[in-house]
């Protein structure tokens, strides 16, 4: 015969235990997998207000959707940076994002500005896992010959042997001209088992890219007759490069990622067509923090690292 419901009584709650409150703590190894969570290869942004400093490059979430950032390496050593993500459209599992970046750094008589526009479809496939799809198409133009050193590395190191060098070209008659162009395709996958652990495969292949160099009107003739010797056919008119001359450039990395707290972890390795290419796409480490879902999470673990007593106080007022 089975109790009557009415006239069961409640029991008091007693303390956990040690083990038992290590069983049960808010731990980022227990919590659901929160996909939207990379930023780097993905459609997704920052919160408002969550912010994320790592290796190559500083963002910001600036409004719902909307991220800015910049790089802190490649400020310090001179160079303007700065970028630009719009998570426009969210349809179910689908969100496609905008993506846009300038870089501008000038060295004296050297000038160059790279400028960088795109866009990134992530799928949800399943809770745990996600795919994403993107392409970048990058315009290079630099003019000059550089007179002096950038950032710290002016500071640090004495730019008279550069002006030297600038010195040298213009005796010659080198006042070069570059501009190059790219299409950079990427694809990626990520496997998240929980809200710390996860494995990422990314690939990049630089589809299309074309270089094409001028070293002005008034070479000295002894330049273009050695100019002609290293690279026969090229001393009439600017030196013109194809990506698909030199092979496929395609990376390809594996990767686990860990979310620990408020540092994100990437370690991994990979293959490259330029050598060490693929390091900083399959490793990252960056500090990061604010943002909604960040305060309710340590609003939990504040809550869970409350005194027994208070928790069992809690409980039975509750009830």
């Amino acid at each position: 015969m089975e109790p009557d419901p009415v006239a069961i009584e409640a029991e008091a709650l007693t303390d956990l235990g040690a083990e038992q409150r290590a069983f049960l703590a808010p731990r980022r190894g227990r919590f659901l997998p929160d996909p939207d969570h990379a930023i780097e290869w993905t459609a997704w942004t920052l919160e408002p207000g969550e912010w994320r400093i790592g290796l190559g490059s500083a963002a910001v979430g600036l409004l719902p959707r909307t991220m800015v950032g910049t790089s802190p390496v490649l400020a310090a050593l001179g160079t303007v940076d700065l970028s630009a993500r719009w998570n426009a459209l969210r349809l179910g599992p689908a969100d496609a994002a905008a993506q846009w970046r300038y870089d501008h750094i000038g060295m004296g008589d050297f000038q160059a500005d790279l400028l960088s526009v795109g866009g990134t479809l992530s799928l949800r496939l399943a809770p745990m896992w996600s795919l994403h799809l993107g392409a970048t198409w990058s315009d290079l133009h630099a003019k000059g010959v550089p007179t002096q050193l950038p950032g710290l590395v002016g500071v640090a190191v004495d730019d008279a042997w550069i002006g030297g060098l600038a010195g040298h070209a213009a005796s010659v008659g080198i006042d070069p001209e570059v501009h190059g162009e790219g299409l950079m395709l990427r694809v990626a996958s990520d496997l998240w088992f929980n809200r710390r652990d996860g494995v990422t495969i990314q690939a990049s292949w630089l589809a299309v890219g074309r270089l094409r160099a001028d070293l002005g009107s008034r070479v000295d003739p002894a330049v273009q007759e050695a100019l002609a010797w290293l690279a026969p056919g090229t001393a009439a008119g600017p030196i013109a490069l194809d990506a698909a001359d030199a092979g496929p450039a395609l990376t390809v990395t594996a990767s686990y990622t860990a979310s620990l707290g408020n540092v994100d972890l990437r370690i991994g390795g990979g293959r490259s067509a330029v050598p060490l290419a693929w390091a900083l796409q399959a490793n990252d480490i960056a500090w990061r923090g604010g943002g909604e879902s960040r305060r309710e999470e340590r609003a939990a673990k504040r809550g869970w690292r409350k005194p027994p007593e208070e928790l069992r106080d809690g409980v039975s007022e509750g009830t």
